[in-house]
């Protein structure tokens, strides 16, 4: 499996280094993004992992309010 590149996310209000997106170059579907971002936070031994589609069902506006209440 080829390592997802990584990159900050850029939202108003969030500029926090403990905040990572990762990006397919070809889509492997839910699963497979999954898959990528589970294995990642086990390697990286993350604490929080927030797991949000694309297709704007989420409101990402509330990212930096899940950071702030994980530390």
């Amino acid at each position: 499996m080829m390592r997802a590149r990584t990159t900050l996310l850029r939202l108003p209000g969030l500029q926090d280094s403990r905040v990572r997106v990762w990006h397919h170059e070809k889509n492997l579907g839910v699963g497979g993004a999954m898959v990528t971002g589970f294995r990642a936070a086990l390697e990286d031994d993350f604490d929080v992992v927030v797991k949000m589609d694309a297709d704007d069902q989420m409101d990402a506006s509330e990212l930096p309010i899940l950071v702030r209440l994980s530390s």
